[in-house]
């Protein structure tokens, strides 16, 4: 889709472009996160983007999502004729799209945003379950615009000798997934998310918990041989020293990096990295000469950030948690914007929100994403990285 925004007083007025939908009748929800003009539609960003980085958002109260709603829960939007998209919209076509299963969809009726209110940790009252439900997710399939790369990627691994992505991997996740508290589902024995295959590990997924699950995603997806888990919370910790380390041990020329979660969570008990913060201490990252002089083939990948539900520390105020949608897509900004200043072949910024985002609510942890997302993400980036 293709919003665009603008202001008028205190009207705020949007537009939706439909590019994919189907004639039909949909369930439309509209939630307000945060009121004031901090965020990717905020008329600083584009006027004074200095100015803008130095927003101090930590004191920033949510609008409270038990009441954040400001649609009807009937509301419904009709598509009445065929998409008639021209050959831009085409261009601009994302790789896929989640889909609802009818069959299924009929059991959750319409789906409104998950969120976890206060006080319901342990708690299984009725105020609790209702809005933390997750058991949607069932319904939800994803779907891949044109299958030729998945076919290639398929390819790509019968040709190193492995077994070739199966086509019931969606079944498998599901058999693994776990609804509990934390995890993803899949046992797989932490040495090996670090060791892969040796002579075939060249690819480091470089940060913290949310780069593990992934590789546990590899895994899933007969992957795994080919991407190691490189631990790391911060982007200080990104030295000469760490790329020399995981480029001479783990034969990494290609490392995909995704460390904002901590810096915008609860960053040693401390308050959040703000936005200048980020920008300067990644922008360390990507302008580092001296990693790039390791091997001429080394490439660096910045992965977008994942989404956080509203979990009850992004949602208490004050917070505790500073991971809002609004604090994560600045985040992102911020690094896709960093590789166009930084104009280097070998600097690029891996964007899998259009996987990602559509289910930002969905983690049963309130953090990381369930294995269902995670194996669709786990698919675009080998084939980003290894085909394409």
């Amino acid at each position: 889709y293709h919003p665009s925004v603008f202001n008028v007083n205190d009207l705020y007025c949007g537009s939706y472009k439909n590019v994919w939908l189907p004639p039909g009748q949909y369930n439309l929800e509209i939630i307000v996160v945060l009121c004031n003009s901090f965020g990717l539609t905020s008329p600083m960003r584009t006027m004074n983007f200095t100015k803008w980085l130095e927003y101090d958002f930590k004191k920033d109260c949510l609008e409270d999502p038990a009441r954040s709603q400001i649609t009807s829960s009937s509301s419904t939007l009709t598509i009445e004729a065929e998409v008639s998209s021209t050959s831009e919209d085409k261009e601009q076509l994302q790789e896929g799209r989640w889909t609802i299963d009818k069959s299924k969809s009929a059991n959750y009726g319409p789906l409104s945003t998950r969120y976890q209110p206060q006080d319901c940790r342990g708690e299984i009252s009725e105020r609790c379950a209702v809005p933390m439900n997750n058991s949607h997710l069932e319904a939800f399939n994803f779907v891949w615009r044109n299958n030729t790369w998945l076919e290639k990627l398929k390819q790509h691994q019968l040709d190193l000798g492995f077994k070739a992505i199966s086509r019931k991997t969606v079944d498998k996740v599901k058999e693994l997934e776990m609804r509990a508290h934390g995890g993803t589902g899949l046992d797989v024995d932490s040495s090996k998310r670090m060791k892969g295959t040796p002579e075939l590990s060249k690819i480091c997924l470089v940060g913290y918990s949310h780069s593990y699950h992934l590789i546990d995603a590899f895994w899933a997806n007969n992957l795994g041989h080919l991407f190691i888990w490189a631990p790391a919370i911060y982007p200080t910790q990104l030295s000469t020293k760490f790329f020399e380390q995981y480029y001479h041990t783990r034969n990494c020329t290609k490392f995909v990096i995704g460390v904002g979660q901590h810096p915008a969570g609860w960053p040693g008990g401390g308050p959040p990295y703000s936005l200048k913060q980020w920008r300067d201490e990644m922008t360390s990252v990507v302008t580092n000469e001296e990693i790039f002089k390791i091997d001429g083939k080394i490439k660096l990948y910045l992965r977008s950030i994942h989404h956080n539900p509203i979990g009850d520390m992004i949602g208490k105020c004050q917070p505790t948690d500073w991971r809002s949608p609004t604090v994560i897509d600045s985040y992102n900004f911020i690094l896709e914007k960093l590789v166009l200043d930084a104009n280097n072949s070998r600097v690029d910024y891996l964007d899998t929100t259009f996987i990602t985002k559509p289910v930002w609510d969905t983690a049963y942890d309130w953090c990381h994403l369930p294995l269902k997302v995670s194996s669709v993400e786990a698919l675009y980036i080998a084939y980003v990285l290894l085909v394409n």
